[in-house]
């Protein structure tokens, strides 16, 4: 799933994969379970949740 957010917003329990970008502010994932998170904003923060008992892998790059 691709999604664009606006600032503040984000995207909750994706059922899957999931690529989110914003442009401006916060961007927040919520509830992952499985699949990939791609998350992006040119400016402001990117929260990810990962929900209890799932195990995750964190690759992070920070520009």
């Amino acid at each position: 799933m691709k999604v664009g957010c606006p600032a503040g917003r984000g995207v909750r329990a994706p059922g899957g994969s999931v690529t989110a970008t914003a442009a401006h502010g916060t961007l927040l994932v919520s509830e992952v379970a499985r699949g990939d998170v791609r998350s992006e904003t040119s400016y402001g923060a990117v929260e990810v949740d990962v929900r209890k008992s799932t195990a995750a892998w964190l690759d992070r790059a920070e520009r």
